[in-house]
């Protein structure tokens, strides 16, 4: 049987416990520690991130990808698309690790 593997999520701000496997988000949207809500923002591979990109003091998902940094600015947890409810921006390569400062 093969391990999970779950990826640390650079968080700034506060978002309810999450967990990013795959390009799944699972979320704990209430604080009981159980997950009530997933989300498909992603894939495999990706880095996930957490900040208030906004700045309305409410923190939203993101994936960084080879140095490509995609935001869920609407807040929804879909990947709507560039230009719909993301901004993806590059900043980085591959070997950069992401950081989320306040």
């Amino acid at each position: 049987m093969g391990k999970i593997g779950f990826t640390t999520i650079y968080c700034s701000g506060k978002l309810p416990g999450k967990v990013f496997l795959n390009g799944t988000w699972y979320l704990d949207t209430n604080g009981d520690d159980l997950w009530e809500q997933s989300a498909n923002f992603g894939q495999t591979g990706d880095i996930p991130v957490v900040g208030d990109w906004s700045g309305s003091g409410k923190s939203n998902i993101a994936v960084f990808r080879n140095g490509c940094w995609i935001l869920d600015m609407n807040g929804n947890f879909v990947l709507d698309g560039v230009g719909i409810g993301e901004v993806a921006f590059w900043l980085g390569n591959s070997s950069f690790t992401p950081v989320v400062l306040r």
